[in-house]
């Protein structure tokens, strides 16, 4: 499989962590005008953690229909093949929510900032995804306690 023979997932033994494709350009181009949309219509959602003022709660906007099966199909199998030790896990899935980043020298379509300070949560796998603009950086980095 692809999974199995690395072609499409790259580990960063650097940042710890895996990166690989998960959504088309089309997809992540309809998802940014939906958000930007929400933003638009003046419609807010409660905060997803206090280190992020621009986040949007992707669950309270009806997308849980996407999110969970994403998760049951793809994150909890994914997990149980890259990560040692979650081979029996059950995961549980518990919100989805957004972390807009300014972009670098153009508006953003979505208000943001940069300010990405280190904080904790208490998830166990975390998919973080691009879905607008061509980043580099933006290092991952996991702090021990």
């Amino acid at each position: 499989t692809a999974i199995a023979d690395g072609s499409l997932i790259e580990f960063s033994r650097e940042m710890g962590a895996y990166a690989f494709p998960l959504f088309s350009s089309a997809f992540c181009e309809e998802l940014m005008q939906d958000l930007s949309s929400f933003i638009a219509s003046g419609r807010t959602t409660s905060r997803a953690n206090s280190n992020n003022r621009y986040s949007l709660r992707l669950t309270e906007m009806g997308y849980d229909g996407l999110l969970k099966p994403l998760f049951e199909r793809y994150v909890q199998p994914i997990a149980r093949v890259l990560l040692p030790g979650f081979e029996k896990c059950e995961l549980r899935f518990t919100h989805g929510h957004t972390v807009q980043r300014v972009f670098d020298g153009a508006a953003s379509p979505i208000p943001g900032s940069n300010r990405g300070s280190k904080h904790t949560d208490g998830s166990d796998v975390t998919i973080n995804v691009n879905i607008g603009g061509e980043w580099t950086g933006g290092d991952l980095l996991i702090f021990s306690s």
